[in-house]
């Protein structure tokens, strides 16, 4: 799960500028692109979330470090606000009408660009990347159809 947000964002600018700058049938497979990327989002940040509530109980299980001089609110500093925004905000996207809005799509790519860390890739590190983020894409786009949240495309003779 942890590459979701390499292929989100090596790949949504492409799908929102093409939903805005192509004619009304590209458009709108466009649109249920960035929406399915949305989602897969979504999930990449429903599993960092319960990285982090992993991680805290660890820390309650090994004593923690809390103690009478030192809380849990001293550690909460800029930073930590940050991830947890970061982490929170893709949940916006549970909501239908905003996980087709361009401009909340828009807000939350630079959000999670800005805090996106590009670690030193191999080129085929870049493959496989991209090769987990389209078979990712592919069952949250199935599981779309299958709920007839996306229409079949229309049959011509």
């Amino acid at each position: 799960m942890e590459r979701v947000q390499d292929f989100y964002i090596f790949t949504l600018p492409f799908f929102v500028m093409g939903n805005i700058w192509l004619r009304a049938p590209q458009k709108k497979y466009c649109q249920y692109i960035f929406i399915v990327l949305n989602m897969l989002l979504l999930l990449h940040a429903l599993h960092q979330i319960r990285v982090v509530i992993g991680l805290a109980q660890v820390v309650r299980v090994v004593g923690g470090v809390e103690t009478d001089q030192l809380k849990w609110s001293d550690y909460l500093d800029a930073h930590i606000l940050r991830m947890i925004g970061h982490l929170l905000l893709p949940l916006l996207f549970m909501f239908k009408s905003l996980r087709t809005n361009r401009w909340i799509t828009a807000v939350v790519y630079l959000l999670v660009l800005k805090q996106y860390t590009r670690m030193y890739m191999q080129p085929q590190e870049i493959f496989f990347v991209m090769a987990y983020g389209v078979s990712l894409f592919a069952v949250v786009y199935a599981l779309f159809w299958l709920l007839k949240l996306f229409p079949a495309p229309p049959k011509t003779n």
